[in-house]
């Protein structure tokens, strides 16, 4: 709102900078209303003027961009044992402070960096928290902290030839692959090596075990024997 001091009746006009972007206009005589573009900070002279004269100031307009967390990355995960780091990321042109609730054990912030060492397995949820001049936003973090498989099935497989094998990786993991060329009649699937093998020999392979927190490589002997 413009106030100004003189006889009546007293109108008011306002001069916008080059580089404004926005739509702002006067109205009800006296009041600067609208919608701004961009962040920035804009000179805007403004008049007032009556029957004897008028004055003229300038209004510092400043443009705040808002604060607004940007990372889309929110379900995370973290091998028990490694350094974890973690970059907050936002939007917004001004100074901003960064909190988190439910921050784990092991782990601080600094500035906008989560870092540390999880020391337990388990699922953690914290509220990622990012503060400026004109607003907050606030997002939910999940960090899902395990270790890596480690294979404990035995390296070495013997079977006879035309004889039935059936072979199970273990543990459990997220996906299993082979590392080599399996005997012939031997086929591969999730965690099982099955089938008759045709040809009598040694094969030597790895198998690779993989989960979200890392993967397990281990060497693997398949023996088949003359009938």
């Amino acid at each position: 709102n413009i106030t100004a001091n003189g006889s009546l009746p007293i109108k008011y006009e306002y001069i916008k900078q080059k580089n404004y972007t926005g739509n702002i206009d006067l109205q009800y005589g006296n009041t600067i209303t609208g919608i701004t573009n961009n962040s920035g900070i804009y000179n805007i002279q403004i008049k007032a003027i009556n029957n004897f004269g008028y004055d003229i100031k300038t209004l510092t307009l400043n443009v705040y961009e808002l604060v607004k967390i940007t990372n889309t990355n929110l379900n995370v995960y973290n091998k028990i044992g490694s350094q974890f780091s973690y970059s907050i990321e936002s939007t917004g042109n001004l100074q901003k402070t960064y909190s988190v609730i439910n921050l784990p054990i092991g782990l601080t912030l600094n500035n906008n960096i989560i870092s540390g060492l999880f020391t337990t397995a388990g699922v953690f949820n914290m509220t990622i928290n990012v503060s400026g001049i004109t607003n907050s936003d606030s997002k939910i973090l999940t960090v899902n902290s395990g270790y890596a498989p480690v294979i404990t099935s035995s390296g070495v497989i013997i079977c006879k030839q035309y004889s039935g094998l059936t072979y199970y990786i273990t543990p459990e993991s997220n996906d299993y692959n082979i590392i080599g060329i399996l005997p012939e009649g031997l086929k591969f699937s999730g965690n099982i090596i099955q089938g008759t093998p045709i040809y009598d020999g040694i094969t030597q392979l790895k198998i690779r075990a993989i989960n979200p927190y890392g993967e397990s490589i281990k060497d693997l002997k398949i023996t088949i024997t003359s009938i």
